[in-house]
């Protein structure tokens, strides 16, 4: 499936903080994995350009973009925000995608894991 940097980035952001169960927990956790693989350039030249621009408090990786210097970060970041990769993502039927516990918000996110020509065995 091919993804943009930026939407990469996105969806490792949101999986990160999700602790599914069961084989939703599994796609997520090597969706994860593959994502950050291939985004990792992309996000090692987002946090120079960060770095640029931005400060960082003392004891805290947290670094801070100051409103003036958006405009400067995201020009910067446009070109490499746009390469498209193709990556082998793991995907689950509807019944288990939404089996889970994630928010609305989650969901439209992530929805690119459902795979609605999965059928799940009617045992």
């Amino acid at each position: 499936m091919k993804f943009k940097n930026s939407e990469m980035d996105e969806a490792v952001t949101i999986m990160n903080s999700l602790h599914e169960q069961g084989k939703l927990g599994y796609a997520i956790a090597r969706n994860s994995r593959k994502l950050k693989e291939e985004v990792g350039e992309y996000l090692a030249i987002k946090e120079d350009v960060f770095r640029k621009y931005g400060t960082q408090e003392e004891g805290s990786s947290t670094i801070t973009v100051g409103r003036e210097s958006i405009s400067k970060v995201n020009a910067e970041l446009a070109e490499f925000a746009e390469i498209e990769h193709d990556v082998d993502i793991y995907q689950v039927t509807e019944e288990e995608f939404f089996s889970g516990t994630l928010t609305s918000g989650q969901m439209e996110s992530l929805l690119w894991m459902v795979n609605p020509l999965i059928k799940e065995d009617k045992k």
